[in-house]
């Protein structure tokens, strides 16, 4: 019996190292297996990129590209044309008259607030007169407003340079 359980123990050692071997040289064909699997996709993926980039080039090379970017250009001009007439027909303006209106409106506005703050001295003074004059017609004397115009025709010529009548 002793002899029997000798050779069972080998025999249990030998199925043991059979075994460990064989998962090992599977691990070893499975990681060898993988990586061959990577590099063919890498190389699957690199070599579709390069055949994609080669279409690509030879379609930006063939007439049938140059001829759809020429008429590509040419619609877009025909286009470009048709909306400015469209928009000319509407009297819609472009953005550069706005801008130049809008300069426009800043300049005179400018000079408005120029006028009336002048304005607003001169009528300050006018009005001083008025009084003036009031009190000397009160006394008996002359009206100091001139024959044909009205007083306050005249304050707003001072005031803005222009006649209002």
């Amino acid at each position: 019996m002793a002899k029997l359980e000798v050779e069972l123990k080998n025999i249990t050692k030998v199925i043991k190292n059979k075994a460990t071997d064989a998962i090992e040289r599977f691990g070893g064909e499975t990681e060898h297996l993988v990586k061959r699997m990577r590099q063919r996709g890498e190389r699957t993926q690199h070599e579709g990129k390069k055949q994609l980039d080669r279409f690509v080039s030879q379609v930006k090379k063939s007439e049938v590209f140059s001829t759809a970017s020429d008429y590509y250009e040419e619609v877009e001009k025909a286009l470009e044309e048709k909306v400015t007439k469209v928009l000319d027909f509407l009297q819609i303006p472009r953005k550069n008259e706005m801008d130049a209106l809008a300069r426009k409106v800043k300049t005179l506005n400018e000079k408005l607030e120029t006028l009336q703050k002048r304005g607003g001295a001169k009528r300050s003074s006018l009005k001083r007169k008025k009084e003036v004059s009031k009190g000397r017609a009160g006394k008996g004397s002359s009206s100091a407003q001139p024959q044909g115009s009205s007083y306050a025709a005249q304050t707003e010529t001072a005031s803005s340079g222009m006649k209002l009548n």
